[in-house]
């Protein structure tokens, strides 16, 4: 054992907010993130290579009733659970695949790495989701165990959901933005049109979780990001196939098929529609203020709620 692992994390409570305290010989080699520019550029090239990995193994879950997701790495399981989502703008509950880890968590670092090298079939939550969590591995480094084991046993002391890890473990560390001030590195949703939801709603094709990874260009978990990543109008070109595709409609047939017809005879009229539906979320980033908090002095102040 070295000398950085003969040190411990104490966590104590001090008013309501949960902290993790390092000792100071700790501190001192800790590195430091000094700018958000930083920040940003690693959760861009993490998406590059998760993302590369993930559109190679995954497959994305078919749409409709009577399709689950599921994963085939060990210690890992997929199901639905409410979450808070957005849809046209407005904030809804609604039904999201998520993963829960079964396992123990001195193997939740290799069953990470395991998960994105075996086939799965999900959807662009979970990728995201993994996304985010294998960028904050790459921006804590060594001390990312540290804190999914607190994390862990906060939940536990809490009460919480174990369905509740996955998604909930990297949120501690982001921040929400305006649409306007997107750039490499933040977390974007791209929307279908509107009536994609009348007429498919149980479809996958309502939109798209994505990292923008430069200034014109996102990656996601689909088949067009096999290739890298794409532009915008790329993405407006996979949604107008995905609205006009027949397989999924599930109600008013007849009008679907005509709304289709003048739209893929005039696919300008489309892209107006799409790019009118943009802009309505809030967008995300992993804030260097939280972590900086947790590198630089070794405290983890507890961000749940916000």
């Amino acid at each position: 054992m070295n000398k950085k692992q003969m040190y411990v994390f104490i966590f104590i409570l001090i008013s309501g907010s949960a902290f993790a305290s390092l000792s100071k010989e700790m501190r001192e080699e800790i590195p430091t993130l000094y700018t958000q520019t930083q920040v940003n550029q690693i959760v861009v090239n993490t998406a590059r290579e998760v993302y590369g990995l993930i559109n190679q193994n995954w497959s994305y879950v078919p749409a409709g009733k009577g399709h689950n997701p599921k994963v085939e790495a060990q210690n890992w399981k997929a199901q639905y659970i409410k979450q808070r989502a957005f849809s046209e703008g407005k904030e809804c509950l609604v039904n999201i695949p998520t993963l829960v880890f079964n396992g123990k968590t001195e193997e939740f670092e290799n069953s990470l790495e395991n998960l994105i090298q075996q086939p799965a079939t999900l959807e662009c939550t979970c990728a995201l989701t993994t996304i985010k969590i294998f960028a904050l591995k790459n921006l804590l480094g060594e001390y990312f165990v540290n804190y999914v084991d607190y994390f862990k046993r906060q939940m536990e002391e809490r009460e919480w959901a174990s369905e509740e890890f996955y998604h909930e473990l990297p949120a501690q560390f982001i921040e929400d933005d305006q649409p306007s001030n997107a750039g490499p590195g933040y977390i974007v949703y791209i929307s279908n049109i509107p009536s994609y939801l009348h007429f498919k709603p149980n479809g996958n094709g309502r939109g798209s979780n994505l990292i923008q990874v430069t200034e014109q260009e996102y990656l996601g978990f689909s088949s067009i990001y096999k290739e890298g990543p794409q532009p915008f109008n790329a993405i407006a070109e996979q949604d107008r196939y995905l609205f006009c595709l027949e397989s999924d409609v599930e109600t008013e047939h007849a009008h679907h098929k005509k709304i289709c017809t003048v739209i893929n005879q005039t696919p300008e009229r489309f892209y107006q529609e799409f790019l009118k539906a943009q802009g309505k979320q809030p967008v995300f980033y992993f804030d260097i203020n939280r972590i900086n908090e947790f590198l630089q002095t070794g405290k983890f102040v507890e961000f749940w709620g916000n």
